[in-house]
């Protein structure tokens, strides 16, 4: 039968959770109450490790208390974790409302995803999950768009922590929305305990071609984000941006990203070509030392969004409904302890020789292992795990 309030509520549940108005201010606000430049990669590693404890946990959850359940508890996590951040004078504090925020997106993340491909999925329509799946995320980044633009005022207005308190208000807005959200029957499961479930499905991805090319795609592009992508307020402010202007540029980034986000399914049918263009663009910013990098900077974060789209479209596709939570939480796992040391490799380049060496070390290997992951193989997988 049809739902049409499911999408309409994880699109309303989206805008909100995109509003959050500290991203925007976020590097001021350590600079001036925790520390150096260098804090931004211990803020970073600690968020990735929640994600990293509780990943394929929060994944597994989904999968077998439900989708809508997860989302829930993922919003009152996020509501503890703005409050923590926002009450920080310290680097330990901050650190636990970090690990917080990523226990949040470890919550949200794949139970989401999984919630729309599911419903599409009882309705007979999964071929558009990649359009609505770029749509419902691109009203994320269009709720970060509006939070980063109003963020450098407030900061200004009330001070460096009032975006903190305030984005707790769109934070239970979101909750208000998935509270009625229609949540489609779960499989049965014929695995009665959770490490068999996640052995399933760790067997599964490492037999299917299909789903390690489209992961190793996926982990580049969270990497990315995790990275350069968090250091890049730093890059914008080391060309002398005022924390007005950081905010504006900020929401820019959100809404090139969104666009990324939504045009993605249209770049799905040739993503070589697609790959090629992401690695010009990535090249022309790692080489760039003037402010004209800003804008190349933010071209290549929405062509992030775009191959991030397209990837986890695939790995739907070739998933199951039982495993398929699971599969990207173990996906964002793999990912997550790739992350770390790249972080802390970015962080002592960064320290050492300059924000921009950190960036065209980081790219220049992504680039590498995008071009070699889009060799084709001679096999491909077709069948769901």
């Amino acid at each position: 039968m049809k739902q049409p309030g499911v999408l309409l509520r994880l699109r309303i549940a989206h805008l909100f959770f995109g509003m959050m108005f500290f991203y925007g201010i976020e590097q001021v606000f350590l600079d001036k109450y925790i520390g150096p430049g260098s804090a931004r990669g211990y803020v970073t590693v600690l968020y990735i490790l929640g994600l990293l404890v509780f990943d394929i946990p929060t994944g597994i959850l989904a999968d077998r208390v439900g989708r809508k359940k997860t989302l829930l508890i993922g919003c009152a996590v996020l509501v503890i974790s703005l409050l923590i951040l926002g009450l920080s004078r310290t680097l330990p504090a901050y650190l636990l409302g970090a690990g917080l925020y990523g226990l949040f997106i470890a919550l949200w993340n794949g139970a989401a995803q999984a919630l729309l491909y599911d419903w599409l999925a009882s309705e007979g329509d999964t071929k558009s999950y990649s359009r609505l799946q770029g749509s419902v995320y691109a009203l994320f980044l269009a709720g970060a768009a509006l939070a980063n633009f109003s963020s450098g005022f407030m900061a200004e207005a009330f001070g460096l922590a009032s975006p903190y308190f305030i984005s707790v208000v769109p934070a239970l807005l979101a909750a208000v929305a998935l509270w009625g959200i229609y949540e489609p029957p779960l499989e049965a499961r014929d695995e009665p305990v959770w490490y068999h479930h996640l052995r399933l499905v760790t067997a599964g991805m490492l037999n299917n071609r299909q789903v390690m090319i489209s992961a190793i795609r996926l982990m580049i592009a969270e990497v990315m984000v995790l990275s350069i992508g968090e250091f890049g307020q730093i890059y914008i402010l080391s060309f002398g941006i005022s924390t007005v202007m950081l905010g504006i540029l900020w929401a820019v980034n959100a809404i090139v990203a969104a666009g990324g986000r939504s045009q993605a399914h249209r770049l799905q049918t040739r993503p070589t070509m697609f790959i090629a263009i992401y690695c010009l663009v990535m090249a022309a910013f790692i080489a760039a030392e003037a402010h004209y990098g800003i804008a190349l900077f933010i071209v290549a974060y929405g062509l992030n969004e775009a191959l991030a789209n397209i990837a986890e479209t695939e790995i739907q596709h070739a998933t199951k409904s039982k495993v398929r939570a699971t599969t990207l939480s173990v996906v964002g796992f793999a990912g997550n302890v790739l992350a770390i040391p790249i972080i802390l490799g970015y962080t002592f380049i960064y320290t050492k020789y300059g924000i921009i060496t950190a960036n065209r070390w980081v790219g220049l290997s992504f680039i590498v292992v995008l071009l070699l992951g889009s060799i084709r193989l001679r096999k491909r997988t077709a069948a769901a795990i």
